[in-house]
């Protein structure tokens, strides 16, 4: 083989192999979550301040309340994509933990794309059972500095924020991760 021969050659192979791990790489980064979005366990843990919202019977009711319980909160509206998806996995939460874990699933009422009519409707349509909870003041969003939905966040019994997730958290995430606070 003359040197042009070996050249094309190996301009091939790797190219061909370029190609190859731009596909693997492709495949496994659609698959991969991650299973963290906030600080390491190691660190100091930041204690969850307390705000207040309003039950579906329209009575103020405060995080505090929930004292000395683990708590999963979620923050989401009903004209939300992300949240809808992640709806079922929380049902399914709720019903295996809720004697264990208080679930408050915050609905964000601004008035004009939320209100706590459209709110309500959608979980009574959808026949959601776990708690829900309307945050007319946005004294929750304010608190936690929310800037996109779906949020989770949880908090153990000492009312410690353990985990955070923005996002549509998958399934198995919100399971491990009430299982660190329960």
């Amino acid at each position: 083989m003359n040197i042009k021969t070996r050249i094309i050659i190996n301009l091939i192979v790797f190219v061909l192999l370029l190609g190859g791990a731009y596909f693997v790489y492709q495949s496994l980064s659609v698959k991969y979550v991650p299973e963290t979005q906030s600080e390491p366990e190691n660190v100091n843990r930041k204690v969850a301040p307390n705000f207040t919202v309003v039950d579906v019977n329209g009575y103020d009711t405060e995080l505090s309340e929930f004292a000395g319980k683990p708590v999963v909160l979620n923050f989401w509206a009903s004209w939300c994509p992300p949240c809808k998806t992640e709806m079922p996995d929380f049902e399914e939460a709720y019903k295996k933990y809720k004697d264990d874990v208080e679930f408050m699933m915050l609905d964000l009422v601004d008035g004009t794309y939320e209100t706590f009519e459209t709110g309500k409707n959608f979980i009574k349509k959808s026949g959601y059972m776990f708690p829900v909870y309307f945050d007319i003041y946005q004294s929750g969003a304010e608190k936690y500095n929310i800037s996109g939905i779906p949020h989770t966040v949880f908090i153990n019994a000492n009312g410690e924020i353990v985990f955070t997730y923005t996002g549509a958290i998958p399934g198995y995430v919100l399971i491990k991760n009430i299982e660190k606070i329960k």
